[in-house]
């Protein structure tokens, strides 16, 4: 499949309805085309409707700028202006002891007060917000978070902070399992420079009191100034008239005849009709330019199962995928039997054709054999159907025939028809030579473990997969199941164990193997695991850095020269561990960045598409209809800048929050790459004239220096003046 089927064509990101001098109503609509071809115009349209029997005027202002840092600026309300709540200070309070602080307030969807889980105990808990000066309040909306714990409100006002009066009109509003956001309308206007909120349930007591994740406070259009945010470089602007005939439609292009380069985009209009003024924010994406060729030397990898957006990863410039797919249910239907045409049913999934396609891009491919066949499993009679794969077979040898069969029919090495099990007998394809056995064999809960099974059962399947995998292929490589965790002891288990003729499993390890999730914590900062470590209440451990450290210590201390993989990383979008687009656009190349210096030698994101409210499944690079995430672009821009790289390495830097890394290329070249872990921060280091590239690929000549601005989105900076960088202050 071509890139371009799967972009969607139209992203609505501003709509509203005003009335002319008039009286008619006028519809505008932003579209976003997208992403476009470096060298084209960006396809923003704007859509204005006029559904009143007499013609109207539209006047139309717009500017498009450059958005390295993905500005997270909402367009006013149109009739109710724009939010005064956003980044003000705000607090939790329960029984008379503040809680929290600021996640109300925060614009973080993500951050909410809560009450600690205690039986039939709460009755009230309150929440704070302090508007910095006295407005006159005319609306309030809220952003639900675990709506099903949220009761009713109570909203009081003051001038001073001191003294509260209730808002008749605000109390008693319910707001259980009212979820996303929530308007609610104000009787009349009321003075207010401080908000007490109230969440109760009429006086009875409750398990737990969760609190929305945000609150939005509106005061009118009338005393607005709107200046639209400066996001970077403006690239755009203009102005136009759009004559409406009566019940008419039209659409027309903003943007000039600017042939624009790679990057990101923030496009702002102003569209006046008769006395209705309202605002549209929209963001277009403009491809990266080529790209590395895929190349088993690569550092970049990606989670995959639809082979279809194979074009689409080779453009995205990365070398490996890590297919889900090849399960042993999926290719042996009973004892004996085993078909990678699409045969097996329900699933027929296509090895051949898949492992095909992948190598027709040029991308090698790490399958993880994974699944116990339904003939063999060891589940006991009572597990759910959807769980018996996940338990061990019954004999270790089984799987190891299934392992056989597989890479004897994809590694390099051809075998008599007697040894093969399938009807075509195919052998020596030459499509895998990495075999991955298992996968996370230490997630073991009966509920959703990958392995329901004991650690050494593990070790027995591991070694007959493992010299089944080198019988069919000995120079095909292994690598463990990836573990959940990166935590020294916990591979450490890998050399610890013994079989009875003194091996160990670290002896069948070719490539060592593992997966780190952040969740919503920076991975600068991150002290837990959120995909190993279930329970958030669980202890905090050592930093993600400090855990990366002790890996690569381990394994020069037990396996010198064997390579580490962390072949799954990620960061969702929604659901218990998930943050939004623009902070998954912002932290994925960091994680990634952060693995690499450390000494890990290739790093596959998870995943390929996804954005379903779930664990893990909203951590695509794409979302479930198709089109592309920021985070596309910003994993493509980081594979760019880095290809080729051998080695790198942090330089000190006076501000914590800074970080700056020095990375060498096989030609001989630097690149640096900067960011800010939280908010902003400075460069701090005179580089001279040189290139820099955002994020998102737009790249300029400019003079590099100390007061350099850095965000929380990288940037890469080549061509310096100071090769060794020792002018950092």
């Amino acid at each position: 499949m071509e890139w371009w089927r799967v972009v969607a064509l139209i992203c609505v990101v501003g709509i509203g309805a005003g009335t002319d001098a008039g009286g008619a109503a006028v519809s505008v609509e932003l579209k976003m085309g997208g992403p476009a071809e470096p060298g084209s115009i960006l396809p923003a349209q704007l859509v204005v409707g006029n559904p009143s029997d007499r013609p109207t005027t539209a006047t139309v202002e717009f500017t498009v700028q450059e958005d390295p840092a993905m500005d997270p600026a909402e367009a006013p309300d149109p009739v109710h202006g724009s939010d005064h709540a956003a980044g003000a200070p705000s607090r939790t309070e329960v029984e008379g002891k503040v809680v929290e602080e600021g996640s109300l307030t925060d614009r973080r969807e993500w951050t909410g007060g809560e009450t600690t889980w205690r039986t039939d105990h709460w009755t009230e808990a309150f929440q704070f917000v302090d508007l910095g000066r006295e407005r006159n309040i005319t609306h309030l909306a809220f952003t639900s978070g675990d709506a099903n714990w949220t009761w009713k409100l109570d909203v009081s006002a003051s001038r001073d902070g001191k003294t509260y009066e209730p808002v008749p009109s605000l109390q008693g509003i319910d707001l259980h399992q009212k979820w996303g956001r929530v308007r609610v309308p104000v009787a009349g206007p009321f003075a207010a420079r401080h908000l007490k909120l109230r969440y109760h349930l009429d006086g009875k007591k409750t398990s737990v009191l969760r609190m929305p994740a945000e609150v939005f406070v509106y005061d009118g259009t009338a005393d607005e100034t709107i200046a639209v945010p400066q996001t970077g470089q403006q690239v755009a602007t203009g102005s136009l008239k759009v004559e409406l005939p009566a019940r008419s439609t039209k659409s027309v292009a903003l943007g000039d005849d600017t042939r624009l380069p790679s990057g990101a985009y923030f496009v702002a209009a102003k569209v006046t009709t008769g006395s209705d003024v309202r605002w549209l924010y929209g963001r277009g994406f403009v491809f990266p330019e080529g790209g590395p060729a895929p190349s088993p030397a690569s550092r970049f990898g990606l989670n995959t199962s639809d082979v279809e957006l194979a074009p689409l990863h080779k453009r995205l410039g990365i070398g490996w995928v890590r297919f889900e797919n090849m399960k042993w249910p999926m290719a042996s239907p009973r004892a004996g039997e085993y078909a990678y045409d699409g045969s097996v049913g329900p699933w027929h999934v296509p090895h051949d054709k898949i492992m095909e396609a992948y190598r027709a891009q040029g991308l090698s491919v790490l399958p993880y054999l994974f699944q116990t066949a339904g003939y063999a499993s060891s589940a006991p009679a009572s597990a759910p159907e959807n769980r018996r794969w996940s338990y061990p077979p019954t004999d270790p040898k089984l799987f190891g025939e299934f392992c056989f069969q597989t890479a004897a029919r994809y590694g390099s090495a051809k075998h008599p028809a007697e040894a093969l099990k399938t009807k075509d007998k195919r052998s020596g394809t030459g499509s895998v030579n990495v075999f991955e056995v298992w996968n996370e064999p230490n997630l073991t809960d009966p509920g959703w473990g990958p392995w329901v099974g004991t650690q050494p059962q593990y070790f027995d399947l591991f070694r007959a997969a493992a010299e089944a995998i080198k019988k069919a292929d000995p120079s095909a490589k292994v690598t463990n199941g990836g573990y959940a965790g990166i935590e020294a002891e916990t591979v450490d288990a890998l050399r610890a164990h013994s079989y009875p003729d003194g091996k160990r499993p670290l002896d069948f390890v070719d490539v060592l193997n593992v997966h780190y999730y952040s969740g919503r914590e920076a991975p600068e900062t991150a002290t837990q695991d959120t995909n190993a470590q279930r329970d958030p209440s669980a202890a905090k451990g050592a930093t993600f850095e400090d855990n990366l450290r002790r890996l690569l210590a381990w394994r020069d201390q037990h396996k010198p020269g064997m390579p580490v993989w962390l072949t799954e990383t990620g960061y969702d979008t929604a659901g218990p561990i998930g943050t939004n687009e623009r902070v998954q656009a912002a932290r994925l190349p960091r994680v990634v960045m952060l693995s690499l210096a450390a000494g890990v030698d290739k790093v596959f994101v998870y995943r390929e598409k996804g954005s379903a409210p779930s664990m893990h499944a909203a951590s695509g690079l794409l979302r479930d209809d198709g089109t592309i995430r920021p985070s596309w672009f910003t994993y493509a821009t980081l594979i760019r800048a880095l290809h080729g790289v051998t080695e790198g390495k942090r330089l000190p830097h006076p501000d914590p929050n800074v970080r700056v890394y020095a990375w060498q290329r096989t030609d001989g070249t630097t690149v640096l790459s900067a960011w800010a872990v939280e908010g902003e921060g400075k460069l701090g280091i005179d580089l001279g004239k040189c290139t820099l590239t955002d994020a998102f690929g737009a790249k300029r000549e400019r003079d590099v220096g100390p007061d350099t601005k850095l965000t929380e989105f990288p940037v890469y900076v080549e061509g310096m003046k100071d090769p060794d960088h020792r002018a950092v202050r």
